[in-house]
């Protein structure tokens, strides 16, 4: 049976869709967007960003995590992906939780602090914001939820909110579905704040409950329940406060024994009552705290430290040595937590030190269900019971799981003795590290019933590995993992994109210093509506950040230029690695695959790729692949060969782009004076340059050829519009023959129609504007092009683009500073809008580039249009017209 949740990501589209999303049709045009996000722009540094979702009676696995300033839900097994709810600024944490509302039943909620310090609660299925309070004056570093009733947020303002949640609507007796069609209404109110000081940030929190196990109940629900709330920070200790009978939190100990900032906190119940508090700390440890509840038959054997700071590093029972030079130990000394007559012991259970780094996060297994015999009815009953398993992630670029020593009989049970076992250790062993290389893990997570884990990397990377239950090896106490395929994408703005000359795959660049390239996966492209695409290879790897790449025609396949915050262009071409892997993953066939250099790599010095033939190294053997790639292997076994370098430039590249033959690059760099705005021309046969043509006076910001390529145009920042000729006899120079003011403010874009008769600019002036060319393309310098159309948008236009598969349709798209996008199309002599693309699925920052492409999977009536953004992420719609 699917959640509601699920009904709401998959309406519209056939439940077997491997990718799913919000459809809108206008009543005017038979118009239908499909949308599916490539590349989210993975996450802030906190370790609080990933989490996962299992629905009652479902099999679905769904991720939820931030991305810049939007939320992502992603199914793990690649169903669905998802994006909404925009902030005004970057979410820094997120959290799922359950409410049982009066007017709608059980309803599922996202909270989300962002880094202005406000905390929102969204609506999975109605997806909108039903409450939104402003609880710090700085950035919210994470938040905690307590079965729907309390939140506890904390801050880099220093201080600590808690919050109640309390229900806005009214009882209801409506059937299931108009209860789905109510309107669910929550509130958080702000119940305290506690300030820490200036010097004393907190960086997690977690919220769990005291279980009263002496009020002799009859059932587990009707125990006295007692909320407990702990953070911790920069100053090394972890604070715990417990809710009194006046509604307020009250401080009741600080546990002492860190000896750097904690990263992370988790509370787990266990079966007995109990809780587990278990911490990640820069010191390289875990600590595991176990809270226990003190009977009074047995109170006056513990030792308590009565003490608000609790020390547990002094008592020398198994010493460890840190980097530091410190000691620690496993003491068992305790402090009382005192609630009323009741007492709680607080306790140090172990301490784990495999990490060789900052540990950044942790997790508990989720509970799983196990079949027990009732010992009053003797029936076969099923059961909810926690594991105590525990999951770690370091900067040391592994993941380690941990359970209490099994020898000991009452281990499950959380009355192990301080003994724990590492029983899978997950990740990156040897090879480079850094930017080249694989970095260490920031948030680590179980997915499911704890037979998955999702984990993200420093530089935003995902890694999703698969526990092996086929395994049977009674010798061996360790679990096997082994990692599969994950959701890929840049980790910062995305500048440019292009589809290759063929339209097969595409490849895009970032600030984050990469090219990647991206291409449909045959395995995973039986979805009707579009091809699903992965992260196949990353050509280039730089030191630069790279504003702009282009795909280069010709008879050498695979081959694309690119320019970065350096005076050089570099091109790139394909190795016999790249070519097999695009045949095994895509079913792309390659026409000449000979005097290709089998792979690349990137020399310790120098930001050149550097080939790699037989004839250098005899054991050498290409390296393709018959499934996307995983991280590790992008970083080192994919790279291109750097073929040529084109030096002319004065400043940072800022544009470039390639004629339709294939013959022609065309580039321009960043300027303040006229003479460093000239464009240059390069003959792809022998990579040397042509021609210079003056004109602009500051930095041009797109180049565009003509669809025959007998024209070229240029738009700058000086609002100015300069129109080429080729030269006769020529194929590789050109010549200015008019140049036109054509917007009020700098111009950012600008396209030409599939027929060469229109061109099209966008401008910081809100405006974009067509201009008609003639077919002789004779103009009079005193009238210069024909303006046919012009209208304004609320926000400066940033991206335009023709699509040129239309046939005899004009068709554009048009990107704005605001992420939002619109796409119009020509009705005999006007200019109508077909379509704005909605809020939830457009982008989230400026939209900096487009491109279409005819759907090869439909009809003449289906388009794709592949955008990119500043805010990280690349999507693609699917166009019906």
């Amino acid at each position: 049976q699917e959640s509601s949740l699920q009904k709401t990501l998959m309406h519209n589209f056939d439940p077997a869709s491997l990718h799913i999303c919000t459809t809108t049709t206008t009543m005017t045009h038979c118009t239908t967007l499909s949308f599916l996000s490539l590349s989210p722009k993975p996450i802030s540094s906190s370790s609080c960003v990933i989490n996962a979702i299992k629905f009652q009676n479902s099999t679905t696995n769904l991720l939820v995590f931030p991305s810049d300033r939007f939320v992502v839900i992603y199914d793990i097994e690649g169903k669905c992906l998802r994006t909404s709810w925009k902030h005004s600024a970057a979410i820094n944490c997120l959290r799922h939780f359950q409410v049982k509302t009066k007017s709608c039943g059980l309803r599922h909620y996202i909270i989300t602090g962002d880094a202005k310090g406000n905390i929102s609660v969204w609506d999975i299925e109605k997806e909108t914001m039903v409450s939104e309070i402003r609880g710090h004056r700085d950035g919210v570093s994470r938040v905690a939820v307590l079965n729907g009733e309390w939140v506890c947020s904390v801050s880099e303002d220093h201080t600590m909110a808690v919050f109640a949640i309390e229900d806005q609507s009214q009882a209801s007796q409506q059937s299931s579905e108009a209860q789905d069609s109510a309107s669910s209404s929550i509130s958080l109110r702000l119940v305290q704040s506690v300030d820490f000081g200036h010097s004393n940030m907190m960086e997690c929190c977690d919220m769990s409950e005291l279980v009263d196990c002496n009020n002799n109940a009859s059932s587990q629900q009707s125990q006295q329940r007692i909320p407990i709330i702990a953070c911790a920070g920069i100053d090394m200790k972890i604070h715990l406060f417990i809710l009194e009978d006046n509604g307020q939190f009250k401080k009741v100990c600080a546990l002492q024994g860190p000896s750097d900032w904690l990263r992370d906190l988790k509370f787990l119940q266990c079966d007995d009552g109990s809780l587990l508090l278990a911490t990640a700390c820069q010191d390289t440890y875990v600590r595991v705290w176990k809270v226990k509840q003190q009977h009074a038959h047995n109170s006056g054997n513990v030792d308590a430290q009565q003490s608000d700071d609790l020390d547990l590093t002094t008592i020398d029972l198994s010493t460890i040595a840190s980097g530091s030079g410190k000691s620690y130990s496993l003491s068992r000394s305790s402090h009382m937590i005192r609630c009323g007559d009741k007492k709680w012991s607080v306790m140090l259970e172990t301490l784990l030190s495999m990490h060789e780094d900052w540990v950044h996060s942790l997790d508990w297994a989720p509970p799983v269900l196990v079949e027990q015999k009732d010992s009053q009815s003797g029936e076969i009953v099923q059961r909810k019971h926690q594991p105590i398993r525990l999951l770690t992630a370091s900067m040391d670029r592994t993941m380690i799981i941990w359970t209490p020593d099994q020898s000991d009989s009452s281990a499950d049970s959380a009355q192990s003795q301080g003994v724990w076992n590492s029983v899978a250790r997950m990740g990156s062993f040897g090879g480079k590290s850094g930017f080249t290389g694989q970095m260490g893990y920031m948030a680590a997570r179980f997915i499911g019933n704890g037979e998955a884990i999702i984990a993200h990397a420093y530089h935003g990377s995902f890694h999703h590995w698969k526990k092996q239950t086929d395994v049977d090896d009674e010798d061996d106490d360790t679990e096997r993992w082994t990692p599969d395929v994950a959701l890929s994408g840049h980790f910062a703005s995305v500048t440019d994109i292009d589809w290759d000359p063929s339209k097969r795959y595409f490849v895009s660049t970032s600030h984050d210093q990469t090219t990647r390239l991206f291409a449909p996966w045959s395995q995973k492209s039986l979805v009707p509506h579009m091809s699903r695409f992965y992260e196949i290879a990353r050509p280039q790897i730089h030191g630069y950040d790279i504003n702009c790449v282009a795909t280069i025609k010709g008879e050498n396949e695979h081959r694309f230029v690119s320019g970065a915050d350096e005076k050089v262009l570099r091109v790139f071409d394909a190795p016999l690695s790249f070519v097999q892997t695009l045949k095994n993953i895509s079913q792309v066939e390659t026409r000449d695959v000979s005097n290709r250099v089998e792979s690349a790599e990137i020399p310790a010095i120098g930001l050149s790729n550097k080939s790699i033939t037989a004839d250098d190294d005899k054991s050498i053997s290409t390296k393709s692949f018959t499934q996307p790639p995983f991280e590790e292997q992008l970083l080192k076994d994919t790279l291109w060969p750097e073929l040529v370098k084109m030096f002319g430039h004065s400043n940072e590249i800022s544009c470039v782009a390639t004629s339709h033959n294939g013959k022609v690059i065309a580039s321009a760099c960043q300027a303040r004076k006229e003479d460093e705005a000239e464009l240059r021309l390069w003959d792809t046969s022998t990579w040397e340059e042509t021609c210079i043509l003056p004109g602009h006076r500051t930095t041009v910001t797109r180049i565009a050829f003509s669809p025959d390529d007998k024209f070229m145009i240029s738009v700058s920042r000086d609002m100015n519009l300069i129109f080429y000729e080729r030269a006769e006899n020529s194929l590789t120079e050109y010549r200015a023959t008019l140049q036109q003011k054509v917007h009020s403010r700098l111009i950012l874009d600008c396209s030409w129609s599939y027929d060469g008769q229109y061109i099209l600019t966008g401008s910081r002036d809100k405006t974009i504007r067509i201009w008609s060319v003639s077919e002789e393309a004779q103009f009079d310098p005193k009238v210069g092009l024909t303006h046919v159309f012009e209208t304004k948008f609320k926000q400066p236009v940033t991206s335009v683009e023709f699509c040129h598969e239309s046939g005899e349709a004009h068709v554009l798209a048009i990107g704005l500073a605001n992420g939002e996008m619109e796409i119009w199309h020509r009705i005999g002599e006007t200019w109508k809008r077909l379509e704005k693309i909605a809020s939830l699925v457009a982008h989230a920052d400026t939209v900096s580039r487009m491109r279409w492409r005819k759907s090869p999977e439909h009809d003449t009536s289906v388009y794709e249009l592949l955008t990119c953004s500043l805010d990280g992420s690349i999507r693609l719609f699917s166009v019906r017209m």
